[in-house]
């Protein structure tokens, strides 16, 4: 799906995205603390909502930089994503339902500029990119990794250049690497950090859900049992994204005042059935009372998963009817391991056969016992 607004560099203002009809450039930056922020009144956005920027920075400087790099249009979250403080915040939680889990589309297609110290700050020595506010720490710039990018801010210091080329690409093969697995993008998430800890649902709903994207919305209580649901019609005027497709976009709502073990549940039920089966094969401690054949959210961000395998060919599916789910499948209904009392220094892995399964066995003497079917 298509942004709802992007950023004409040409005429300097914000317009939807289907005047301008044209793939933008993603602008992704690392947001600083609030007490190194300021909120602007710019006509750039129609005075609409305040857009917090760096004390330091200028959004002019910003659109001279991407002029000079070759963009027409940019996507920049602050001018195109209705911001906290705007004159109508009913409206602002409603666009906020759709437009937050689609973020990363804005990074999709065409170069993505970095600024790696802050938005429209220089990349200068000194800046740490291991604090919980670096752009390498931070739970919404997983989706923003691209292999079209560029320095944002550049100096010409080759050598912090290198190094930061170097720690991205690291992040751009962490990304390319876990593909759509849900375990490896739980793995990721672990060492993230995020203004709320729904934002890392959020974020993950991004690259896991299949049937529908969970949509934030603030307007829903705490209590809610997250079995909402609200239809978007893209050809109506008051979705000003208009994206040309004629059916409706079913989105089970996501709340920033809900839990993370919430929005978690409501995940669970969008993604695809390989992905929850790789949880109900790979977790092996009981989850939530209602659910305990997958990991609670508290449970899967402490989930050592260094012996997972994703060698599975079997699929957990959910009925959203009954919101029951099942696993049809074969089924051994117990083994007899023996040898295995003895400590070792290191971890000892025994292959069983039993007609044409086996089970892989890794006992490494803390108490726990790994095993994974195939």
């Amino acid at each position: 799906m298509a942004p709802r607004r992007v950023w004409d560099l040409f005429s300097n203002r914000v317009v939807p995205w289907w005047v301008a009809r044209r793939t933008p450039w993603g602008i992704s930056h690392a947001w600083l603390d609030g007490s190194h922020r300021k909120n602007v009144d710019t006509p750039i956005n129609r005075h609409q909502w305040p857009v917090p920027i760096p004390k330091d920075a200028n959004l002019n400087l910003v659109r001279i930089e991407m002029l000079n790099f070759g963009a027409e249009y940019a996507w920049l979250d602050i001018l195109c994503l209705r911001q906290e403080g705007s004159r109508n915040e009913s409206l602002r939680a409603r666009e906020w339902m759709l437009d937050v889990p689609n973020i990363g589309n804005a990074y999709v297609e065409e170069k993505v500029v970095c600024y790696f110290n802050g938005l429209g700050r220089p990349l200068e020595r000194g800046f740490d990119s291991d604090s919980d506010r670096s752009w390498f720490k931070r739970t919404w710039t997983l989706q923003e990794t691209s292999r079209n990018w560029m320095i944002g801010g550049d100096t010409g210091d080759k050598t912090l250049n290198k190094e930061v080329r170097e720690r991205f690409k690291l992040q751009l093969s962490s990304v390319e690497r876990v593909a759509f697995n849900v375990v490896p993008w739980l793995w990721l998430l672990q060492d993230r950090t995020s203004e709320k800890d729904v934002d890392k649902v959020a974020a993950l709903a991004y690259f896991l859900a299949d049937n529908s994207i969970p949509a934030h919305n603030e307007t829903r209580p705490t209590t809610s049992t997250t079995h909402d649901y609200t239809k978007f019609d893209p050809t109506s005027n008051d979705n000003s994204i208009r994206t040309g497709d004629p059916t409706s976009t079913i989105a089970p709502a996501y709340s920033e005042l809900e839990s993370a073990e919430d929005a978690w549940t409501v995940l669970v039920k969008v993604m695809t059935s390989y992905d929850r089966s790789e949880m109900l094969f790979s977790y092996h401690e009981p989850g939530p009372e209602k659910n305990a054949w997958r990991p609670s959210w508290q449970q899967a961000m402490n989930w050592d998963t260094r012996c997972f395998s994703n060698a599975f060919y079997v699929f957990v599916d959910h009925d959203m009817k009954t919101g029951t789910y099942s696993y049809y499948g074969w089924c051994i209904e117990s083994v007899q391991v023996q040898g295995l009392a003895t400590p070792v220094p290191a971890p000892r892995k025994v292959l069983r056969f039993f007609h044409f399964f086996y089970f892989y066995i890794l006992s490494d003497h803390t108490g726990l016992t790994h095993h994974h079917l195939s």
